[in-house]
């Protein structure tokens, strides 16, 4: 079986963490999120609230860096040693972040599947929905992560409402 990385990145706040949690418990994949290996790296237990302002302590530019890069190396070893699928659940604020993410996935795994697009349109409106068109959304945005760039402006055309909408024939 091809090996796997799924990267869920976005603005903090939007459920990264939600869906992240739900695919992996869904699909039987270890979840790696970064406010456990955060606090882990600082000697915190994962329950054990960071009160940092923005920007300091554990949330600071240096290490959020240590962070993702341990997120990283987790990933890598997972995927090394058996597991086809791993799931990254952190913000990747920068280009420079989803890059190194993206080249652990093609040096790794047979995709690059980044959803920021799923995390910042689609997530609000999983978040709504019902649980069957919660699953349905969340699978297609999966699909669509994976997909070319006119599937993906389509889709946002959709979710912006400015796309004509599907009839039965």
């Amino acid at each position: 079986m091809d090996r796997l990385l799924v990267v869920i990145f976005g603005l903090m706040g939007v459920g990264k963490t939600t869906v992240a949690r739900a695919l992996g418990e869904a699909r039987g994949w270890p979840v790696i999120h970064s406010d456990a290996v955060r606090k882990a790296l600082a000697g915190l237990a994962p329950t054990t609230p960071a009160l940092f302002e923005f920007g300091q302590g554990i949330y600071s530019k240096d290490f959020s860096q240590k962070t993702y890069t341990e997120m990283r190396r987790r990933a890598g070893e997972l995927l090394d040693s058996g597991d086809t699928r791993v799931i990254l659940d952190a913000s990747f604020k920068s280009v420079g972040e989803r890059d190194r993410v993206r080249e652990l996935a093609e040096r790794i795994a047979s995709n690059t599947a980044l959803t920021n697009f799923a995390v910042t349109h689609a997530l609000p409106r999983i978040a709504e929905s019902d649980p069957a068109g919660g699953y349905a959304m969340e699978a297609l945005m999966s699909s669509i992560a994976q997909a070319d760039r006119e599937a993906k402006t389509r889709l946002k055309a959709f979710l912006d409402k400015r796309a004509p909408k599907v009839t039965r024939s």
